[in-house]
């Protein structure tokens, strides 16, 4: 990738995303050529063995898997709207089955009903009077429907978090190794750690939709740094966590 280049299609949404998703696409399988590994280990000054290249595909291959999931799971602000209209479409039910209407309409609306009851006995479908008591509990599932949403909105997907795992378990991976992971700031925007360097050579194998971040080495080593700042915050809140549960037993 060409540096100074911007990759638009790319930029994650900021909208709260839901826990679902039914955008998983074939594994896709990282493969790169003995080309693309010498370039690699040229940006990183450092070789990398037979096994740690067969690591690092597996880490990357694991993005791939979550990235599509990420990227089309549905918004919350939609299923929110879709919640209002279905609960307005409800008010008018009821608006419908009370309203004042006297004298004749209000005996043809009986007969209807009447109608509709024994239509649904033939049809072997719960009566008039079961569908009033489904109507009333819709109204009441609606609102517990909402209230889970709302208050699940932090555990939906987050886009761009399967890119930070990788940026973080390549660090730790590399540092376990006695490897450099460090993210140095130049005041030369062309310049960059040695893992920032390999970062992004190593995503100019990815296929176009995973390459993120990558149009500078400033702005490649800035995102890096902040996945990194946010898993291991993540990480210490889970053991936090952890430890009160243990001590409450």
């Amino acid at each position: 990738m060409v540096e100074g280049s911007s990759k638009k299609g790319n930029r994650k949404s900021r909208r709260v995303r839901l826990p679902y998703s039914i955008g998983w696409v074939a594994d896709q399988s990282f493969e790169p050529q003995p080309a693309d590994w010498r370039r690699i280990e040229a940006a990183y000054h450092h070789a990398l063995d037979a096994e740690l290249r067969c690591t690092i595909i597996a880490h990357v291959e694991k993005y791939f898997r979550g990235a599509p999931g990420e990227q089309n799971a549905p918004y919350v602000d939609d299923a929110l709207r879709y919640l209002d209209r279905l609960h307005k479409a409800g008010q008018k039910f009821w608006l419908l089955m009370f309203e004042s209407n006297e004298g004749a309409q209000t005996t043809a609306a009986g007969y209807v009903q009447g109608q509709v009851g024994k239509y649904l006995a033939q049809l072997h479908r719960p009566g008039w009077k079961e569908l009033l008591d489904f109507m009333t509990s819709l109204q009441g599932a609606l609102e517990m429907t909402k209230k889970q949403i709302s208050e699940g909105e932090q555990r939906g997907f987050v886009e761009g978090s399967s890119w930070n795992n990788l940026t973080y378990e390549l660090g730790e991976l590399f540092a376990a190794r006695g490897l450099p992971v460090g993210l140095g700031k130049f005041d030369d925007p062309g310049r960059a750690s040695p893992f920032v360097s390999f970062f992004r050579e190593l995503q100019r194998t990815f296929p176009e939709q995973y390459q993120r971040h990558g149009s500078t080495n400033a702005g490649l080593t800035e995102a890096v740094t902040k996945a990194r700042r946010r898993i291991k915050s993540f990480l210490k809140q889970q053991a936090q966590k952890n430890n009160a549960t243990a001590a409450a037993d």
